[in-house]
């Protein structure tokens, strides 16, 4: 696990959203297309602003959450709403915010990963947070999705987790859709967190989802620490 340490979150901000920025332009050159996968939650508050407002050729990009709620349209609990509320430039430019709702409005829990189909695969880039009990998207500890969400071989790209810590019902992308990509990318922030990290590079954490993905990562992909 690379993880690179930055002074502040505004220098970690720039250099990530110019190396999220790279990854798209590569993907749209090699194949005509790019499909981005992006984190809900406070971390990329900084970072994904400056992403959004970079000069990019939106039309060719696909934006897809790691997770979400399972809630209203309208709900602001939704990750969907505040990610369109920060693209909001790069949709009207002609950028594509895939839902989940198409996969789960069915009444589906799991879906195959042949919803997939459709996306520019692998994907270009895939940017994670992670929270100080090392959950990743909406895979969290303890919870009864967390095996099938981390299987490889279980053929699901998306998994409905019933028991988030909030109360409230998700929907995750799998660990196996999440490290189809070009690169990858674990943004955080806070002492706690850097704790955790070091304590799965040292292979005390291996009961953590984090240290699952830890596993999966390449010379490559990068974990982006600030304070």
């Amino acid at each position: 696990m690379n993880i690179r340490t930055f002074p502040s979150r505004e220098q970690l901000s720039a250099e990530l959203a110019e190396s999220l920025a790279q990854c798209v332009m590569h993907a749209v050159e090699r194949t005509g297309a790019a499909t981005l996968v992006v984190p809900g939650g406070s971390t990329p508050a900084l970072l994904l602003p400056a992403f959004a407002a970079m000069d990019l050729p939106w039309s060719c990009v696909t934006l897809l959450l790691s997770d979400e709620r399972r809630v209203a349209v309208d709900d602001a609990r939704r990750n969907e709403s505040a990610t369109r509320r920060t693209f909001a430039e790069p949709l009207r430019q002609g950028a594509r915010l895939q839902s989940f709702d198409a996969w789960t409005q069915a009444g589906n829990d799991d879906v195959p990963v042949s919803m997939l189909a459709g996306l520019q695969l692998p994907f270009a880039a895939v940017l994670l947070g992670m929270g100080e009990d090392g959950h990743f998207a909406s895979l969290f500890p303890g919870s009864q999705a967390l095996a099938r969400g981390l299987d490889p071989d279980s053929g699901l790209g998306l998994v409905h987790v019933p028991d988030a810590p909030d109360g409230v019902p998700r929907d995750s992308l799998c660990l196996p859709a999440l490290v189809n990509s070009a690169r990858l990318y674990l943004l955080t922030t806070g002492q706690s967190k850097l704790d955790v990290l070091r304590e799965v590079r040292a292979g005390n954490a291996a009961h953590l989802p984090i240290a699952s993905l830890a596993g999966w990562m390449r010379r490559d992909d990068h974990v982006y620490w600030a304070a």
